[in-house]
């Protein structure tokens, strides 16, 4: 079963397009304003329009690499770089785009690619939104948090850094500053639908239940994306609406069987569904199971905990909650707790709160 992985951004090319077209235009006018023979105005003019040409190249292969990137094929992705770098040593993008690449298999590798592209412009503000995803990866959030920051200062990044320091807000149970990051970024983002899904999760976080369901549903209107209406069906079981939840869930699983959010939705609500009539420990045990093989985090391992304590396994479910807890962000302890609580007991665990919303695109969305 392939990994999901968080998809990366696309950082700025404009320095592969934009600028250098603009600059060979103008060169082009000059040179046929000039007093010089014709042939040496052709000529001119030609070699301007092959550095068009070759910055233009330069852009649609980044743009393959990214795509590659997030399509799970790396290697591809970093040949491409690869190339452009050799092409192209003194441009920071290609150095970005390869760190991006290598981020999923070798942080170290990245990191010495982010930092030559930092050498290169120390501006270019996406260099540090690279290492602010590292920074979260490696678990260190107040440096992510200050990565994404000064990622912030740079306008083509900002609105990319705003989104990361809402989530890392929302998660560290800080919802009144994710809430200002998640506002500030309305006239950037309107268009994206995961933007809305953390608005969403934000209020829902916050006891704003129907508010919630409004932007999860403006979430899922604007991209459609699957991962997005798992996020109405855990809002709607909160709201008691337990059969609709467990059929639209059913519907997400058996269209989407890879998809990660489906998977530990459908498996929370069978395993701590309020209405007896609906849980189904079997089922959500291999749900969840299945969840690990493409994610082994914190939310999958109680997701599992839960379906585990459903069937009576309490040993293999307090093992699982102590990881999550050990691993979970402040936002969910308090939940986890009362599932560890509840374990101890030799009891199941029911609830209708949530296990955790989508809001981060991710590879398994496409399979």
């Amino acid at each position: 079963m392939a990994k999901r992985e968080l998809i990366t951004p696309d950082p700025d090319k404009s320095q592969f397009s934009l600028k250098q077209i603009g600059i060979a235009t103008v060169a082009v006018a000059v040179i046929f304003s000039l007093p010089i023979d014709l042939p040496l105005q052709i000529l001119y003019s030609c070699m301007a329009g092959w550095w068009i040409i070759s910055w233009d190249w330069a852009a649609a292969r980044l743009s393959k690499a990214h795509k590659l990137t997030n399509d799970g094929q790396h290697e591809a992705a970093r040949e491409i770089c690869d190339g452009l770098i050799e092409q192209f040593p003194k441009k920071p993008t290609a150095y970005v785009y390869r760190g991006m690449a290598l981020m999923h298999c070798d942080l170290t590798a990245a990191e010495r690619d982010f930092d030559q592209a930092l050498m290169l412009n120390p501006d270019y503000g996406y260099v540090w939104i690279g290492k602010g995803l590292i920074r979260q990866q490696q678990g260190k959030t107040s440096e992510a948090v200050n990565c994404f920051k000064t990622a912030a200062l740079d306008p083509k990044s900002m609105p990319y850094a705003h989104f990361k320091l809402a989530e890392l807000s929302y998660l560290d149970g800080e919802l009144a500053d994710a809430r200002i990051h998640a506002e500030y970024l309305a006239t950037h983002l309107a268009w994206i639908g995961h933007y809305h899904s953390l608005r969403g999760a934000i209020a829902y976080e916050s006891g704003e239940f129907s508010k919630a369901e409004q932007l999860f549903e403006l979430a899922f209107d604007a991209q459609r994306a699957p991962d997005l209406l798992t996020n109405l069906v855990l809002v709607a079981f909160k709201k008691g609406r337990y059969e609709w939840a467990v059929d639209k869930a059913t519907q997400l699983v058996d269209s989407n069987p890879q998809l990660f959010y489906a998977l530990i939705a459908k498996s929370w609500i069978l395993s701590t569904c309020p209405e007896p009539k609906l849980r189904d420990g079997k089922e959500a045990v291999e749900l969840a199971l299945r969840s690990i093989a493409l994610d082994n985090n914190w939310s999958s391992q109680a997701t599992l905990a839960a379906a585990y304590a459903e069937v009576g396994d309490f040993d293999n479910a307090m093992q699982l909650i102590s990881k999550a807890l050990a691993h979970c962000p402040k936002l969910k302890r308090r939940l986890y707790i009362k599932m560890r609580d509840s374990i101890c007991r030799h009891e199941p665990f029911e609830d209708d709160g949530t296990c955790y919303f989508s809001f981060q695109p991710t590879s398994d969305e496409k399979k």
